[in-house]
Protein backbone atom coordinates (compact mmCIF):
# COMPACT_ATOMS: atom_id res chain seq x y z
CA UNK A 1 0.00 0.00 0.00
CA UNK A 2 1.41 3.38 -0.96
CA UNK A 3 1.75 6.14 1.61
CA UNK A 4 -1.18 8.18 0.23
CA UNK A 5 -3.42 5.10 0.07
CA UNK A 6 -2.49 4.24 3.65
CA UNK A 7 -3.36 7.75 4.82
CA UNK A 8 -6.72 7.62 3.02
CA UNK A 9 -7.49 4.24 4.56
CA UNK A 10 -6.56 5.42 8.06
CA UNK A 11 -8.69 8.55 7.65
CA UNK A 12 -11.83 6.40 7.38
CA UNK A 13 -13.69 5.84 10.65
CA UNK A 14 -13.36 2.53 12.43
CA UNK A 15 -16.83 0.95 12.52
CA UNK A 16 -18.05 -2.08 14.40
CA UNK A 17 -20.63 -4.54 13.15
CA UNK A 18 -22.10 -7.72 14.60
CA UNK A 19 -23.52 -10.60 12.60
CA UNK A 20 -25.99 -12.75 14.53
CA UNK A 21 -27.21 -16.10 13.28
CA UNK A 22 -29.98 -16.63 15.89
CA UNK A 23 -29.25 -19.52 18.28
CA UNK A 24 -26.19 -20.47 16.20
CA UNK A 25 -23.40 -17.92 16.51
CA UNK A 26 -22.69 -14.25 16.79
CA UNK A 27 -19.47 -12.37 16.15
CA UNK A 28 -18.29 -8.78 16.04
CA UNK A 29 -15.81 -7.34 13.57
CA UNK A 30 -14.47 -3.89 12.75
CA UNK A 31 -13.89 -2.23 9.40
CA UNK A 32 -12.64 1.13 8.23
CA UNK A 33 -15.35 2.59 6.05
CA UNK A 34 -17.12 5.91 5.60
CA UNK A 35 -20.08 4.73 3.54
CA UNK A 36 -23.70 5.05 4.67
CA UNK A 37 -25.25 2.55 7.06
CA UNK A 38 -27.35 1.12 4.21
CA UNK A 39 -24.28 0.72 1.99
CA UNK A 40 -22.36 -0.99 4.79
CA UNK A 41 -25.23 -3.43 5.37
CA UNK A 42 -25.17 -4.33 1.68
CA UNK A 43 -21.37 -4.81 1.78
CA UNK A 44 -21.72 -7.09 4.81
CA UNK A 45 -24.42 -9.07 3.01
CA UNK A 46 -22.13 -9.58 0.01
CA UNK A 47 -19.14 -10.47 2.17
CA UNK A 48 -21.10 -13.11 4.10
CA UNK A 49 -22.73 -14.88 1.14
CA UNK A 50 -21.34 -17.80 -0.81
CA UNK A 51 -21.26 -17.08 -4.53
CA UNK A 52 -21.25 -13.30 -4.29
CA UNK A 53 -17.67 -13.10 -5.49
CA UNK A 54 -17.02 -10.61 -2.68
CA UNK A 55 -16.81 -13.01 0.29
CA UNK A 56 -14.51 -11.81 3.07
CA UNK A 57 -11.65 -13.93 4.43
CA UNK A 58 -13.29 -14.24 7.87
CA UNK A 59 -16.43 -15.73 6.31
CA UNK A 60 -14.52 -18.14 4.10
CA UNK A 61 -12.01 -19.11 6.79
CA UNK A 62 -14.71 -20.01 9.31
CA UNK A 63 -16.80 -22.16 6.93
CA UNK A 64 -20.01 -20.35 7.75
CA UNK A 65 -23.42 -20.51 6.14
CA UNK A 66 -24.51 -17.52 4.11
CA UNK A 67 -26.18 -14.58 5.81
CA UNK A 68 -29.84 -14.96 4.99
CA UNK A 69 -33.37 -13.64 5.47
CA UNK A 70 -34.24 -13.30 9.19
CA UNK A 71 -30.61 -13.15 10.37
CA UNK A 72 -29.47 -10.02 12.21
CA UNK A 73 -26.71 -7.47 11.74
CA UNK A 74 -25.86 -4.59 14.08
CA UNK A 75 -24.17 -1.59 12.49
CA UNK A 76 -23.16 1.50 14.44
CA UNK A 77 -25.19 0.32 17.44
CA UNK A 78 -28.45 -0.26 15.48
CA UNK A 79 -29.83 -3.76 14.89
CA UNK A 80 -31.31 -4.79 11.53
CA UNK A 81 -33.03 -7.95 10.37
CA UNK A 82 -32.30 -9.19 6.87
CA UNK A 83 -35.45 -9.06 4.75
CA UNK A 84 -36.26 -10.50 1.33
CA UNK A 85 -35.31 -7.12 -0.07
CA UNK A 86 -33.15 -4.94 2.16
CA UNK A 87 -33.08 -4.57 5.93
CA UNK A 88 -35.62 -3.83 8.65
CA UNK A 89 -34.51 -1.92 11.77
CA UNK A 90 -35.25 -3.84 14.98
CA UNK A 91 -34.49 -3.48 18.69
CA UNK A 92 -32.07 -5.51 20.80
CA UNK A 93 -35.11 -6.80 22.72
CA UNK A 94 -36.58 -8.14 19.48
CA UNK A 95 -33.29 -9.90 18.62
CA UNK A 96 -33.22 -11.48 22.10
CA UNK A 97 -36.89 -12.51 21.88
CA UNK A 98 -36.40 -14.19 18.48
CA UNK A 99 -33.25 -15.95 19.66
CA UNK A 100 -35.06 -17.27 22.76
CA UNK A 101 -38.04 -18.40 20.70
CA UNK A 102 -35.74 -20.28 18.31
CA UNK A 103 -34.05 -22.08 21.20
CA UNK A 104 -37.44 -22.94 22.76
CA UNK A 105 -38.86 -24.20 19.47
CA UNK A 106 -39.46 -27.96 19.13
CA UNK A 107 -37.76 -27.73 15.72
CA UNK A 108 -34.51 -26.51 17.28
CA UNK A 109 -33.41 -29.88 18.69
CA UNK A 110 -34.80 -31.88 15.78
CA UNK A 111 -33.79 -29.77 12.78
CA UNK A 112 -31.40 -27.08 14.00
CA UNK A 113 -31.40 -23.34 14.53
CA UNK A 114 -31.83 -22.28 10.90
CA UNK A 115 -34.90 -24.46 10.35
CA UNK A 116 -36.40 -23.36 13.68
CA UNK A 117 -35.84 -19.69 12.77
CA UNK A 118 -37.48 -20.11 9.37
CA UNK A 119 -40.47 -21.89 10.92
CA UNK A 120 -40.82 -19.28 13.67
CA UNK A 121 -40.72 -16.38 11.21
CA UNK A 122 -43.22 -18.12 8.94
CA UNK A 123 -45.64 -18.60 11.85
CA UNK A 124 -45.10 -14.99 12.98
CA UNK A 125 -45.83 -13.69 9.48
CA UNK A 126 -49.06 -15.73 9.27
CA UNK A 127 -50.33 -14.07 12.48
Amino acid sequence: MKHQEALEYLSKPLRTFTVNYPAEKSFTLTVRDNCSQKELLEKIFEQFNHGSGKECDFFLGNHMRSLSVHDFVKVDGQWFQCASNGWNPVTREYVDRIEGAVIDSPSFAARGARAALQELMWLTRKK
